[in-house]
């Protein structure tokens, strides 16, 4: 089941990402520690996202060495909006 629901979560901050949507206050979106978790293990969106979460000070304090630390890890493996956003 949560393996179903990381998927849901992916796709639909895939979704966000691709088409510049924010997802419904209803869905639910995953904690400030999910996010460094997934992002630690290696996974670009996550990695993407905790970027933006530190750049704009949500969720975490606004630490734009940090912001750019993650961008640069998903850049690394080629993820385009993580380039664009360095």
């Amino acid at each position: 089941m949560q393996a179903l629901k990381n998927i849901i979560v992916n796709g639909a901050m895939i979704l966000a990402l691709l088409f510049g949507l924010t997802v419904s206050a209803t869905a639910e979106m995953p904690s400030v520690e999910e996010v460094k978790a997934q992002a630690e293990q290696g996974n670009i969106l996550y990695q993407d996202y905790l970027g933006d979460l530190y750049a704009r000070g949500k969720g975490v304090r606004q630490d734009y060495a940090k912001a750019l630390e993650w961008y640069k890890k998903a850049a690394e493996q080629g993820y385009a909006n993580s380039q664009f956003s360095m």
